[in-house]
């Protein structure tokens, strides 16, 4: 957002100089007679600027000259390959300073009303990047100020002290038919001051300090100090704040990216974000920067389930394309901690690591509705660790890992596959009463998986409940499908008490019973083929 804001500032006010700097007859029409050799002089700093900086095509409605200080132009719109990437409903410029020859122009304040950036993603570039944008600025001219004509710098034309947005609008389109970003009613105050070398400008040109907020209505305020340089397009941020509310009605604010996620799981939570360092605004993956988010009082949906999120923190470093984070949740009662690290250097890869280690996660805690004085319709205590790795742009076809997760306390009688295989092994019930059973805690489960591109591998499952005790491997599909095949049943208990002599008399029950689970999570079919004889579905 900082880079966004920045270039439409130097643009625009780039744009409206050039207009200012027209030949001197286009000026009769607004300006008195005896100020053509002055507006020529500006003529030839402006233009030289627009030619050694920018690309995009600039038109205008109507150019309301108002001398000596003011100009107000409507209608104002940069285009690229029919994408307009800019429009600004009406911008008002006051200089500060009347012009003379030989010196820069001063800009004392611009002020935007109505003007909506649109970031198209540019799918006719191999290399990526948005139609406009990425090519906005020529970046020789950046990289190296010195090949651009003393007098023609964007330090030498722009002296900022005062940008002002009401009612800005924000769009990011992939260009793939997803929805895009939007951010409505963005409200920006930018103060800038040129810096000298006592103030921290280095004693190079361009330096200018930034002390701004930034407000998007029911979503977020950001607060952002630093400084920046023009020529080079290096900012050293010395704070960045953003505080909001996420939830349906903002949504769109979001990339689109993560968007179908947030409304698929239905986030909700209060966010906020601290972060300091040093940007290279032309290459940000190449910056080095600091930074801390949180999200409070937030919850996801699954199903009819509810996933509350006391808080997420995470700390995060980026240094040389490599972006390394630690992160830390509270909920179901638990704990989840972690680490990520993520390539940044080959967009086309982007290497990803994940680890977690969770601990404490009651399961009762994802029940939408926990009626006081009521037993939940199933418990238990999960701890779970693991390692996942991926490349982040093929995310679906390069996923693997493996983990652990071990549940205890439980009650696990609800669960549809357990519910389905005790009605194949019990079908009249057996021992305690249903509602006995559904109060006891005394369920385990302890499986070890290996993650795959569509599926989670179950290596190995153990189960014992109040109704039935199973053992077994198989797959459970990202799609909800089961393909798993398990022992199960009483004769399972009996092997358990036994010890060794039980694993022995295990081999040789493990080719005389097995029970297959197909179906769905949420609707598992359970087949018995006995004696290698034929399989008969419940």
């Amino acid at each position: 957002m900082k880079k966004i804001l920045l270039i439409i500032v130097l643009v625009l006010g780039i744009g409206v100089a050039y207009l200012i700097a027209r030949p001197p007859a286009f000026f009769k029409q607004f300006a008195g007679a005896g100020s053509g050799k002055l507006e020529q002089w500006i003529g030839q700093c402006i233009v030289g600027v627009m030619g050694s900086y920018l690309t995009p095509t600039i038109e205008m409605g109507t150019l309301d000259y108002q001398a000596p200080y003011t100009v107000i132009i409507d209608d104002l719109v940069l285009t690229t390959r029919g994408v307009k990437q800019l429009e600004v409903n009406r911008l008002t410029m006051e200089l500060a300073e009347i012009p003379k020859i030989g010196q820069p122009i001063q800009i004392k304040r611009i002020e935007l009303d109505a003007p909506t950036m649109r970031f198209v993603a540019d799918t006719d570039n191999e290399a990526g990047g948005f139609v406009g944008w990425t090519d906005l600025v020529k970046t020789d001219a950046v990289k190296d100020p010195s090949t651009v004509e003393e007098g023609s710098r964007l330090s030498d034309v722009l002296v900022m002290r005062h940008v002002a947005i009401d009612d800005g609008g924000f769009i990011y389109d992939l260009n793939d038919g997803s929805e895009p970003m939007t951010l409505r009613g963005l409200e920006l105050a930018l103060d800038t001051e040129p810096m000298s070398t006592e103030e921290g400008g280095s004693g190079e040109a361009g330096w200018y300090s930034i002390d701004t907020t930034i407000t998007q209505a029911s979503l977020l305020d950001m607060g952002v100090k630093g400084r920046i340089n023009l020529d080079t397009m290096l900012m050293d941020l010395a704070d960045l704040t953003v505080a909001g509310q996420l939830g349906e009605a903002n949504y769109e604010a979001l990339p689109p990216q993560i968007q179908s996620m947030v409304r698929e799981y239905e986030v909700r939570g209060q966010l906020n974000l601290s972060a300091s360092g040093s940007l290279t605004l032309t290459s940000p993956m190449e910056s080095t920067l600091q930074a801390n988010f949180g999200l409070t009082d937030a919850f996801f949906s699954m199903a009819d389930k509810v996933f509350p999120l006391d808080s997420f923190e995470t700390t995060a470093n980026l240094s040389g394309s490599q972006l390394n984070a630690d992160y830390r949740a509270a909920l179901l009662g638990g704990t989840v901690d972690g680490k990520a690290d993520l390539g940044l250097s080959d967009p086309t890869t982007m290497p990803l690591k994940l680890t977690w280690q969770a601990s404490n996660l009651l399961i009762e805690n994802t029940l939408k509705v926990l009626e006081e004085g009521k037993v939940p319709k199933y418990a238990g205590r999960i701890a779970s660790q693991g390692t996942v790795t991926a490349r982040a742009a093929a995310l679906s076809e390069s996923l693997s890992g493996s983990g652990t997760m071990n549940l205890d306390n439980g009650r696990l009688v609800i669960i549809p596959v357990i519910a389905q295989l005790s009605d194949v092994l019990n079908p009249g019930g057996l021992g305690k009463t249903p509602e006995d059973r559904q109060k006891a805690l005394s369920d385990k489960l302890d499986v070890t998986f290996t993650i795959r591109p569509d599926r989670i591998h179950l290596d190995s499952l153990d189960l014992t409940s109040a109704v039935v005790a199973a053992r077994g491997d198989g797959d459970i599909f990202f799609d909800t499908r089961l393909a798993l095949a398990l022992n199960a049943g009483p004769m399972e208990k009996v092997q358990k008490g036994l010890g060794d002599v039980g694993k022995l008399i295990g081999k040789v029950t493990d080719s005389l019973v097995k029970y297959y689970v197909s179906g769905t999570t949420g609707e598992p079919k359970v087949s018995l083929k006995p004696l290698g004889m034929g399989i008969k579905d419940n």
